[in-house]
């Protein structure tokens, strides 16, 4: 992310986005960028899905797990701030489908990377609107778990405000995977 000269304006495309390998070494793999994201990869390790979050999308990138590799950049889901919001973290399921954190929304989308098409909107809060990140936890990763910033300590009080909230959602019948793990 780029220095912040006023707060929440970044300088833009001063980011960059590391990779830490098992031996501990670190190596540039996506430059340049506003704000680094969201990262998954499908349950076959074969596709790496990425969040530049000014870019507002979710790009999706062939990865070789042996190499850590990246290649064939290409859009995978686009949103609209003005509906959507701004996407921040985000996780998949056992279906492939992205959850993604809408900043600025407080709500939850389910997209197919596949196709880009949005399929669900999940509301997490009307007072916590900067959803920041998303993961599926619980013995069966059937509940997800969504996490969203504080406002500004000066703005108004709003009554039963939420923000900087960590959220828990049953019942919409998916599960997640398992996170990945660090080999190093």
């Amino acid at each position: 992310m780029g220095q912040e000269k006023k707060a929440a304006s970044p300088d833009r495309l001063q980011g960059k986005l590391y990779c830490l390998d098992t031996d501990r070494s670190v190596q540039t793999k996506i430059c340049p960028v506003d704000i680094s994201n969201g990262l998954s990869w499908t349950s076959d390790n074969k596709t790496m899905y990425y969040c530049d979050s000014l870019k507002k999308t979710i790009d999706a990138y062939d990865y070789d797990i042996n190499t850590g590799e990246i290649g064939n950049m290409r859009e995978a889901v686009r949103f609209d701030e003005k509906t959507d919001g701004i996407p921040d973290g985000h996780c998949i399921d056992a279906d492939g489908n992205i959850w993604v954190a809408m900043f600025f929304t407080g709500q939850v989308i389910k997209a197919d990377p596949r196709t880009g098409e949005k399929l669900q909107y999940v509301k997490v809060s009307d007072t916590a609107l900067k959803t920041t990140s998303v993961c599926f936890g619980g013995q069966n990763f059937d509940e997800m778990y969504v996490t969203s910033a504080r406002n500004k300590p000066l703005m108004e009080p709003i009554e039963n405000d939420l923000s900087g909230g960590l959220f828990k959602i049953t019942g919409l019948g998916v599960r997640g995977l398992p996170a990945n793990e660090y080999e190093g």
